[in-house]
């Protein structure tokens, strides 16, 4: 979202994030496929052997609740292993991008493409793009779902018209919204699809909330009861959403806070706007200390090396997005 909001400071700028959906996609990894991929990075050769005993000659005998005669697996990886998502991060790890307006964005197997594109820009080569991804998933018999598959366009200033991409013959539908990692992203970036959706969990834990004062469980109890289930859901991707809603919004969401403190008996709490700003510190501080995460370059200190220097900020889309308000914060605290 960093590198969308600052892109769209320029003029006649927007951008397209295609989000790919695959069919059962552990259990197309190729186990001969993924050990070369891992001889090509020089991983151990006894860790690869290992890793060859531990996917190859895998039965299965049970479906639905039916024993059967022992089946072999020749393909996948197993379903809830621990090292299942590592693996199949390293068999997709040649799915990159080519252009350097694009990037990939992958969570296991939540993959994202996201192109930063300008009005004057020649449109088939974001077409190439997603066409030379289409091919390499090909290559790794990873098999695309089309239909689930989604595009959204991020264009606040409406710079031009956008014909949809077609994948295997297939238009991929255009959405407003879009959940992702558990966030609903939208369109405008103004977070209210996924406001709205938190508001409505809160809500249905405040019941649970006020039935356990009904039963006259402690104070403490519900303070942890809180924490754990009404807060946990507030705090879940706060740096990425809560600095751009609007003043109505957040105060909505006081309100609600408010509103479970009350039925706790506190009158001291930390607001919202504190839960924020103590997650943007952190997650800035750790990002300024990691030379490999993407954002570190964002995070420059100036020459006294005392302070970060603050982005240029055109729009208040950009200015209150994570980065330039972390930063923000960084330097005040170090006052």
């Amino acid at each position: 979202m960093h590198f969308i909001s600052k892109h769209l400071e320029g003029t006649k700028t927007f951008a397209r994030i295609l989000f790919i959906d695959f069919s059962s996609a552990f259990n197309t990894v190729q186990p001969h496929l993924l050990l070369e991929k891992l001889k090509d990075m020089n991983v151990n050769i006894v860790l690869i052997k290992w890793l060859y005993s531990f996917l190859s000659n895998r039965t299965q005998v049970k479906v639905n609740w039916t024993l059967s005669d022992t089946k072999y697996c020749i393909t996948g990886v197993p379903q809830g292993c621990v090292i299942s998502p590592i693996l199949f991060t390293l068999y997709t790890n040649d799915c990159r991008r080519v252009h350097p307006n694009y990037s990939i964005f992958k969570f296991v197997d939540d993959t994202a493409i996201v192109s930063l594109l300008h009005k004057d820009m020649d449109s088939s080569v974001y077409h190439d793009e997603i066409n030379t991804f289409i091919k390499r998933c090909d290559i790794n018999h990873l098999i695309l779902n089309v239909s689930e598959t989604q595009e959204m366009v991020i264009d606040p200033k409406q710079v031009t018209t956008h014909e949809p991409v077609v994948i295997k013959d297939q238009t991929v539908s255009q959405m407003a919204t879009y959940k992702y990692s558990a966030v609903h992203t939208d369109n405008l970036l103004c977070w209210k699809t996924h406001f709205d959706n938190l508001c409505n969990k809160l809500q249905q834990r405040l019941y649970f909330l006020r039935r356990l004062r009904l039963y006259g469980v402690s104070n403490q109890i519900m303070l942890i009861f809180y924490r754990a289930i009404l807060e946990s859901i507030i705090r879940y991707g706060i740096t990425a959403w809560f600095g751009n809603l609007t003043v109505q919004l957040k105060n909505k969401l006081a309100g609600m806070q408010k509103t479970a403190m009350k039925i706790i008996g506190m009158k001291q709490y930390e607001p919202v706007e504190s839960l924020y700003n103590q997650a943007a510190m952190k997650q800035a501080t750790r990002i300024s200390a990691d030379s490999t995460h993407p954002l570190f370059g964002e995070y420059e200190l100036l020459p006294s090396g005392r302070t970060f220097r603050m982005p240029k900020c055109k729009t208040n889309c950009f200015k209150l997005s994570f980065v330039p308000a972390s930063i923000t914060l960084l330097n005040n605290d170090k006052h």
